[in-house]
């Protein structure tokens, strides 16, 4: 081949490779298009959609209430981390308020997720209907103690429904109640400053923790212990955001995953140009 030759085929592989460069460069960091395999949105978003997401760029603050596309924050979780859908509720420096019915963000009250588990408090006048119901639904008997006066018992929001279906056949009357949780507050960290680990807060900043000390953090009694010693404050060195789906029975989000740091989300949902319904085919979404 000669010289002129050598250079058409230079000439033509710098124009094919620059638009694959810009596309490349597009998906990798402005925009990307996924298909929605969730009902973690619904009714803004369907099992489906095909959605614009505009890649997360950390010198730009997330919106409150934007809906975001974001990885797995668990540390099992670090090879092949699934991708989730939630709506940015609560942002660095927020207080949340944890009870044992929900979370109050910013004044708006969200449920717990039906997955989670509660300690729940029987009479034991109803004991050997209560104890039938249980293995007949099949229900795991987790923490499962018994006293003078009561059962105690940690079920699943679905699971207590269930038993309570089942019991209104078997008995008149019961007694059948979640345990009283003392009320406290979350404080969602900003970067590079301390936070007070108190055995209510540990559980939600547990993940995050282990994964800044890349796993070298110990946990025990409710307490942190870096390098042999007990630590009352942390020092974060990420923002973190809690995260909420609009579809709260269905969706996992930070009520099982805890608060989500800025580095594991994709980016911001912002346009729809697919969808089943061709009336509503290309929507911006908020």
């Amino acid at each position: 081949m000669d010289r002129k030759g050598v250079f058409a085929h230079i000439k033509w592989f710098i124009i094919l490779l620059i638009p694959i460069s810009l596309v490349w460069g597009m998906r990798l960091y402005v925009v990307e298009s996924f298909r929605i395999s969730t009902p973690a949105m619904e009714d803004a978003l369907f099992p489906g959609d095909y959605v614009l997401v505009q890649k997360y760029n950390s010198s730009s603050p997330l919106q409150r209430y934007a809906i975001l596309l974001y990885e797995s924050p668990l540390i099992r979780d670090s090879i092949s981390s699934p991708l989730f859908l939630s709506r940015c509720i609560g942002q660095p420096g927020d207080t949340v308020l944890v009870d044992g019915k929900g979370y109050l963000i910013n004044g708006k009250f969200y449920p717990t997720a039906p997955q989670t588990l509660n300690e729940y408090k029987a009479s034991r006048s109803i004991e050997t209907p209560f104890l039938s119901a249980i293995k007949k639904l099949d229900i795991p008997q987790r923490n499962l103690s018994i006293n003078d006066s009561t059962i105690t018992l940690s079920l699943t929001v679905h699971e207590e429904k269930r038993i309570r279906d089942y019991l209104q056949t078997a008995c008149d009357t019961f007694l059948f109640h979640v345990a009283a949780i003392k009320p406290y507050a979350l404080v969602l960290p900003r970067k590079e400053r301390f936070y007070r680990i108190t055995p209510e807060s540990l559980p939600f900043y547990m993940e995050a923790i282990r994964k800044e000390t890349c796993n070298k953090a110990v946990f025990k009694d409710g307490k942190l212990y870096l390098d042999g010693r007990e630590c009352s404050f942390y020092y974060f060195r990420n923002n973190y955001y809690w995260l909420l789906s609009d579809n709260h029975s269905e969706a996992i989000d930070s009520r099982q995953l805890g608060i989500v740091p800025d580095n594991c989300i994709v980016g911001k949902i912002w346009y729809r140009w697919y969808h089943d319904n061709k009336l509503s085919l290309k929507k911006f979404i908020e």
